[in-house]
Formats: C-alpha cells, structure tokens, sequence
C-alpha cells in the first residue's frame, strides 16, 4: 500500500523564511509565516481573503461565503493531566460544515498527524454541540510548505476508504486536503499554467512586494498582496520589540540560574514585557492599526486593546 505519510519529505522550492533582522525595504513576511497566515487568513477585518480561498476549493461564491461563514472556537480540550488547550489555526463553520485550516511550515511527518488528531477532535466535539448524535462536516484544508518524493501534484485528497473499493468511502464527513506549495513554486518557475488558487497561494507568499510580479492577478490578489505589505510593516515594528523582550527574558532567567538566584525575580521581569506590549499596542492604535490585527500580533485582547485605546 502506498502510505504518505511513510514516504520522505522534500523540501525543494519551500518558501523560506528570512531571520527578521535581516530584512530590508521592500521584503514581504510571507503566508508560511505563523503570524501572518493567522493575520490575513484568521481575521475579521479581513475575512474576504479565506472567502475568496475557500471558494476557490468548494466552488461557491465567494461573497456569499464571506457573509455566511462565522470564525469559532479555535481551542480544543486536550484529555491530559495539565487541561491544557490545543490551538489549531483557523476554524470555520460554513453551511452546517465545519472547515479546519492549517499552515505547515514545520516539515515533519509528526505535524500532519497531529493536524489528523485535530480534524477527529473537532468531529467528535461537533456532536457536543446538539442534543442528538449528528456529527458534523469536518473539512481539513493543509497548506504544506513540503512535499513528499515521488508526489507531482500540487494538491491531493483523503477520506477514509474501503480497502476492497476504491469507490467506496465509509464516511465522508472526514475529508482531508493537502496543497504543496513547493510543488505550485516549482511549475511557476518551470512555466507552467497555474490555475487561480496556485496563484493565489503564491502571491500570498512572495518574499518581496516586486516578487511573482509577473503573474497577473484579480482585484482580490492585488488587495490580498497590499493587505500582506501593511501587515508586514505592522509586525516588523512589534517583532523586533518582542524578540528583544523575549531575549532579554530568557537571558536573565539563564544568568540568574547560573548564579543562584531565586526566581523570584522573574515576575518583575515579565512585568517589564507586558509594559513594553503595551506600549506597542498604543503605537500600533496611534497609527490606526485594526484592533483585530494588534491583538494577533501582541496576544492582548480586543476588550485590553479597547480600554488601552480609550486612555490614550
């Protein structure tokens, strides 16, 4: 049997992610990016974009899915002793449907499993939601910055199929989509056609505002690849900020172990991060950043960034 997940991952024509330090005038924070994918795919304000995606994969109007479609509860309980949550990307419901969509840039044969673990929990957690035992339309979309050898496609399916026939399936209420990114960089660079959801993933992961500037876009790309651009100039100004308090933190902590030193301590050292978020916050609210956009950037809340806007 030909099993996926057992072959080698490949990871020619991944996006890569540059170190933000070493980013200059003009460079973009691509989609592979954790922070931007939840930015552009994961808010509100910009919910047109996951619309447009995911009309692009189910075949319905876009419009129509942006004014019916509802982002929910992206946290499932994990059953262990720490009742810990688990946070999963970008949850949809959509038409009674429920749509999961993952960004994996980590190329390890362990995140697509545990995104597997994740499509059964949300399944199962949709039956929670009503008196009877009707589950729910689970719909896992992953967007893979990997490929496997010996895999052309730019994109593949899965559901849970009958060993005997091929054309039987025991449910479809679990169903499993894997796009490639590498694979949709390689046929654009070997001048293939590429169809719009291909450019439309590849836009959203130029590397730099002049990149992919060749393949011709609609009126949502081009707004798509502007909303990246605003974004990018956003999370530069907080990353650089954060990455030093987190340095700086983690830094003492090391220094004070090193001499002994009661971690007692650390409480007026994550005081002085959460000052310095805030302090960000009112930066990014002066300059008429979406509420929504700070708060997925900083992790503060819209209720502490209402309250941070009204004592300006």
């Amino acid at each position: 049997m030909n099993v996926l997940l057992e072959k080698t991952i490949n990871t020619n024509y991944a996006v890569k992610l540059k170190n933000i330090k070493d980013l200059k005038k003009g460079d973009l924070i691509p989609l592979v990016s954790d922070s931007m994918f939840k930015i552009i795919f994961g808010s509100e304000s910009k919910k047109k974009f996951v619309a447009y995606f995911l009309s692009l994969i189910i075949k319905e109007d876009a419009k129509e899915i942006e004014d019916n479609m509802e982002f929910i509860k992206n946290e499932l309980d994990q059953e262990s002793y720490s009742g810990a949550k688990r946070s999963v990307d970008i949850v949809i419901r959509l038409d009674g449907k429920i749509y999961n969509i993952e960004m994996n840039n980590n190329s390890t044969i362990a995140s697509l499993e545990r995104n597997i673990d994740y499509a059964n929990k949300i399944y199962s957690s949709s039956r929670r939601r009503g008196k009877s035992y009707k589950y729910e339309y689970v719909y896992q979309i992953n967007i893979n910055n990997f490929t496997f050898e010996g895999e052309e496609r730019t994109m593949d399916e899965f559901e849970i199929m009958s060993m005997y026939d091929k054309n039987k399936s025991l449910t479809n209420k679990i169903h499993f989509v894997y796009f490639y990114l590498p694979k949709m960089l390689e046929r654009y660079y070997n001048g293939d056609e590429l169809n719009e959801l291909e450019k439309f993933l590849i836009i959203l992961n130029s590397t730099h505002e002049e990149e992919f500037s060749d393949l011709e876009e609609d009126e949502i790309m081009e707004e798509a690849r502007d909303a990246i651009a605003r974004a990018s100039d956003t999370y530069f100004a907080y990353y650089d900020a954060k990455e030093d308090a987190d340095w700086l933190y983690h830094a003492e902590m090391q220094e004070m172990e090193r001499n002994g030193i009661k971690k007692g301590k650390e409480e007026g050292i994550k005081e002085g991060i959460e000052k310095a978020t805030i302090e960000n916050a009112k930066s990014f609210i002066k300059i008429g950043t979406p509420l929504e956009d700070i708060s997925k950037a900083l992790g503060l809340n819209i209720e502490e960034l209402k309250e941070i806007q009204n004592n300006l």
